[in-house]
């Protein structure tokens, strides 16, 4: 009916040599590359014109940004929204712009080359389409889609980085296993199964997102079939038929057809369809479509048109009713068909993804040192990548060692069970250098920075470079002290230079004519100290973006462990996707930038950089939390915070409700665990303590433990934000409500019909009557019943996460009551119940809906 779409994957490194080789085998004049072009958004327009219009850009940004981030958002549909419209309402000037911008809201704003299109023509390609010229390249002047229409063949030449990663394994695997042969692994191998059906699946293609690896834990695949399936399911979709198709899998009497005629198509599939070639027989052997016809259907679906999809329904319909399927389950069948189309998979296309699954998956189970060290040459300049890689190597006894002037290649290299920086890592480094450097040091490798500077001056090196290489340790080897090197590099290397300069003069001593006795430079270093250990992980930091001998966390992993916080480069859902707006998160790091401002109010809050291991995130104190928790920001400092995701087009950044010091393992003990909701609390024993200080030294006698209400021994020693209980009545703990008790509030009346003077609503239980002292701890609670709207509704959700997050500590049943149903709703893991989690579901809830027996 058409010509076919050929999309081909090539090793990225290598893809121009594709390139260049259909041009040359087809002619030049008959092989083009295909031009695409970049449309005006709903937020882009707004910012052209308001440049155009020479308006100022922080009024053009905050417009701008009142359009929500979606894909495919119009300003139309913008408008109808309160944010875009009251900007639209406020200025003529306003009114003007937004006016503009829809007019010019999908134009063409830049021309480009398509990533992957290549067309090749019998003829000139000249004598069907114009050409034009863009940086250099011959482009089409048409689109893709406008090729495809004329009837020109379309190519598709992808680069793909793990055909470049196995590739870069095998050549390494091949220095000690010269017989290696990745073509000829057996595809039934029980190490690769295992790892796969574990999740243990980071770096093995297709199958690295948190939400892949859940699935595979469930599915527990066992065969090569298995991960086809598994790699066409999971997309938009299919995705809502994983469920369906893990149970069936284990258990096949809950398979079910919606007709007979459906069985032998989608058995293999235990009654789900998962490829578009189970649709296009679905349709040939349901509605007696042709072949031609059904392939006119599968590419209504991969182009996703669901127009031309929706005329082939009365057609459907009656094409099924001639082979017996009643009008009703045709028109379902063709519904589900529709939706499911949108995202399916053709089998080819996924068994061809599985193999290269396969294949990266058994080789990080049997060789995982030359594996990792392809993997994270592949994603050099990615810091989060190569932190989340070299964190995994060192769960599996890998050592990640530091770049080495003498042993440090280009790319990561592995061996035995180490992997060594590459020096193409760091900053400044460049290509030509590390080749030469390398050439240089065969057979003899430098032994001193000055004998390095004097070989390898005039070979492309700079002294950016060298700086780079000092900074990360690379000559940590030869002897000499980082701060030594960095304090003279720059004299020895002019030294050197102007000793070349000389001989090239002619100014040669006697010496120097003998290149066995050529006087060697000298230099006496500057008497001063090494660095110390977060200084120089400073400079590691500087010079690729990475710590190589350690980390300013390193110290604190036990109470890291205990608070379980969530790593910050991993801030995402199960599906991988990044977590929502508002969505609660806990995080622990080390400040490593801090920007304070004054408000309008003459008030002061704080922006900060949060750093671990795997990222860094931007976080906001503002002024109230600031008041009170505000000495807690400073440079450096070890610490955890609790608060919400604010996701704004691509920057996101840390709300914070609460923060607190991390406590090193030295001092550590589950008991001196930061408390949610306060300031750390340290173990050390009569360590000295100032009023309004960080953390509260842990007294003998004093049991505290995460969530705990701890008692402050006098009122002058208080932790910001912690909950302290004092004999005074003024002194209240959160959540804590000075009323009362009515007896008509007593009762757990709007949930149990009958009044139950042992259950409480938050007000009154918490807080001591008015003629009685207040309670040295508030009574025990046995049970929490929340009460919800219903069990759909936003609050419920919001709740449930709350007892999500804390689940740990001093944990209580915890029971929802839906009022639409009337029904209880028992949680299994119950609520971790301190007064911070508490004083959150009453600001959540309101505190009648927050019921205690």
């Amino acid at each position: 009916v058409s010509m076919p779409d050929i999309d081909i994957d090539f090793c990225y490194n290598r893809r121009d040599e594709v390139i260049d080789y259909v041009a040359k085998r087809y002619g030049r004049e008959h092989v083009s590359q295909i031009i695409t072009f970049g449309t005006l958004a709903a937020r882009a327009a707004i910012r052209d014109c308001g440049r155009a219009m020479g308006m100022p850009y922080a009024e053009v940004d905050a417009i701008a940004k009142a359009v929500p981030a979606e894909l495919g958002i119009t300003l139309e549909h913008a408008l109808r929204l309160p944010e875009l419209k009251q900007f639209y309402n406020d200025t003529d000037k306003n009114r003007e712009l937004i006016d503009t911008a829809m007019a010019l809201e999908g134009m063409p704003r830049n021309v480009s080359i398509h990533a992957a299109g290549i067309v090749i023509t019998d003829k000139p390609v000249s004598e069907y389409v114009p050409l034009a010229h863009s940086n250099g390249t011959i482009v089409t002047q048409f689109d893709m889609d406008t090729i495809a229409n004329l009837g020109l063949l379309k190519f598709d030449f992808l680069g793909l980085r793990y055909l470049t990663i196995i590739n870069d394994a095998q050549t390494q695997i091949r220095e000690t296993h010269p017989d290696f042969d990745i073509e000829r692994i057996p595809y039934d191998d029980k190490d690769t199964f295992a790892l796969i059906a574990k999740g243990n699946t980071s770096g093995v293609f297709q199958l690295e997102s948190a939400g892949i690896k859940q699935v595979l834990v469930q599915l527990r695949p066992e065969c090569f079939r298995d991960i086809i399936a598994v790699i066409a399911l999971y997309r938009p979709g299919p995705m809502d038929s994983i469920p369906r198709y893990i149970e069936c899998r284990h258990d096949p009497s809950k398979i079910e057809y919606d007709t007979p005629l459906l069985e032998p198509i989608l058995k293999e599939t235990y009654g789900c369809a998962v490829y578009q070639e189970q649709v296009m027989r679905i349709f040939r052997e349901l509605a007696g479509y042709s072949f031609g016809h059904a392939d006119i259907v599968r590419r209504a679906m991969s182009k996703k048109k669901a127009d031309v999809l929706e005329a082939e329904r009365a057609d459907f319909i009656a094409g099924a009713a001639e082979r017996g399927v009643d009008e009703k389950t045709a028109t379902k069948l063709f519904d589900d068909l529709s939706n499911f189309a949108n995202y399916a998979f053709n089998k080819s296309h996924a068994a061809a993804y599985a193999v290269l699954s396969y294949r990266t998956a058994y080789l990080k189970a049997h060789y995982p040192c030359e594996y990792f060290s392809a993997l994270l040459t592949s994603v050099l300049g990615n810091q989060v990548k190569i932190a989340e890689y070299i964190g995994e190597c060192n769960k599996r006894g890998i050592s990640v060692l530091p770049p080495d002037i003498n042993h440090s290649r280009a790319d990561f290299h592995g061996s035995g069970n180490t992997i060594r920086f590459g020096l193409l890592a760091l900053k400044n480094v460049g290509g030509q250098f590390v080749q030469s450097l390398c050439r240089e040091r065969e057979g003899h490798a430098f032994d001193s920075f000055e004998d390095f500077v004097e070989r390898m001056s005039g070979k492309d090196m700079n002294k950016r470079m060298i700086e780079a290489l000092i900074k990360a340790g690379a000559f940590d080897s030869l002897g000499t002290y980082r701060s030594k090197l960095l304090s003279a590099y720059e004299q020895i290397i002019d030294t050197v230079s102007q000793k070349n300069r000389d001989n090239v003069a002619g100014q040669l001593d006697m010496f120097s004519m003998v290149p066995e006795v050529r006087a060697k430079t000298s230099f006496s270093y500057p008497t001063i100290p090494e660095y110390t250990k977060r200084e120089k992980l400073m400079l590691e930091k500087d010079a690729s973006g990475m710590y190589f001998s350690g980390h300013l966390l390193d110290g604190y992993d036990k109470c890291i462990a205990d608070l379980r916080v969530k790593d910050i480069g991993t801030l995402s859902d199960e599906t991988g996707a990044l977590l929502p707006d508002r969505a609660r998160v806990r995080i622990a790091g080390v400040i490593t930038s801090v920007t304070v401002k004054t408000t309008k109010n003459d008030q002061r809050m704080a922006f900060f950089t949060l750093e671990d291991r795997t990222g860094e995130i931007e976080c906001l104190m503002f002024a109230k939390t600031y008041e009170s928790l505000g000495h807690l920001v400073r440079l450096d400092n070890a610490l955890y915070v609790d608060g919400n995701l604010s996701v704004r087009e691509d920057e996101v950044k840390v709300l914070i409700s609460t923060a607190g010091e991390l406590v090193d393992d030295e001092h550590y003990t589950p008991k001196s665990a930061p408390a949610v909701g306060t300031n750390s609390i340290s173990a050390r024993q009569n360590a000295p303590k100032s009023v309004g200080a960080d953390s509260i030294s842990a007294r003998q006698n004093t049991h505290n433990s995460v969530g705990a209400i701890h008692e402050s021994p006098a009122p002058t020693r208080n932790t910001v934000g912690a909950i302290h209980e004092s004999p005074a009545p003024t002194r209240n703990t959160v959540g804590a409500i000075h009323e009362s008790p009515a007896p008509s509030r007593n009762t757990v009346g709007a949930i149990h019909e009958s009044p139950a003077p042992n259950r409480n609503t938050v007000g009154q239980g918490l807080a001591p009557a008015a003629n009685q002292s207040a309670p040295t701890r508030p009574p025990k609670i046995k049970k929490l019943y929340l009460r919800v709207p219903d069990t759909e509704c936003t609050l419920y959700r919001k709740a449930r996460n709350l007892a999500e997050i804390f689940d740990e500590g001093l944990c209580v049943p915890l029971v929802f009551y839906n009022s639409a149903t009337k029904a209880y709703v028992p949680q299994e893991k119950g609520i971790a119940l301190s007064p911070f989690v508490m004083q959150q579901l009453i600001d959540l809830l309101g505190k009648e809906n927050v019921i205690y027996q």
